[in-house]
């Protein structure tokens, strides 16, 4: 049986009433992460899994702490960027520490907890590429950089849970807005739109870093 993996996805959590709910994209497709795998995840890896998720997973505590779970999920949905999910936090002592540190932005940051169940190797950098344009996709040049050994793209998963993290994997899952009982909230077109012009900023700045080097 595949082994239980862990991989985090960032964006500055925006805090409104208590914290008693957050949302935000949990995985994000396409790009290369930082885990030693250099995973890629592909669109619709989740989609078969996710009625069964929702009845059946789980909010991890902080840093996948299964043993001090916060809360449940309440949707999760792929879209063109990734895997968008909302969640609940649980009125415990736990699940009010994580409101207070979500509320303050310190906690910023997704983590999913899953088995591969698909997979397909890209050997180079070569073959990446070929992916990507036949996903329809631009890769930033941190993207190509992080392609020069290959990389592995997760086709399908069973995913458990997803958790609040300090240190994501995957530099692009994070935690986008935070709601308390009487707090608004973005609507999910704005908070995409947000999310992708972030992106494209943090790309323009690593571009920009690099034309320094």
């Amino acid at each position: 049986m595949s082994r239980l993996e862990l991989k985090s996805v960032p964006f500055e959590a925006r805090a409104a009433g208590d914290g008693g709910e957050f949302e935000g994209y949990a995985s994000v497709f396409h790009v290369i992460d930082d885990s030693w795998t250099s995973d890629i995840v592909a669109p619709g890896a989740f989609r078969e899994g996710l009625t069964e998720f929702l009845a059946r997973g789980f909010v991890g505590g902080i840093n996948h702490d299964w043993d001090s779970p916060i809360g449940r999920p309440l949707h999760a949905e792929e879209t063109e960027t990734g895997l968008f999910v909302r969640a609940s936090v649980s009125d415990t002592a736990h699940g009010r520490d994580v409101r207070t540190l979500l509320k303050d932005g310190v906690i910023r940051f997704l983590s999913i907890g899953f088995r591969v169940l698909g997979r397909e190797y890209l050997e180079t950098s070569e073959a990446v590429q070929a992916w990507w344009k036949s996903a329809g996709y631009s890769p930033t040049a941190e993207d190509v950089t992080r392609s020069q050994f290959g990389a592995r793209l997760v086709t399908r998963v069973q995913l458990f849970e997803f958790s609040p993290v300090a240190v994501p994997a995957n530099r692009h899952a994070a935690i986008t807005g935070t709601k308390g009982g009487d707090g608004g909230r973005e609507s999910l077109a704005d908070q995409a739109a947000r999310v992708l012009s972030e992106v494209e900023e943090l790309a323009s700045r690593l571009a920009s870093v690099k034309d320094l080097r």
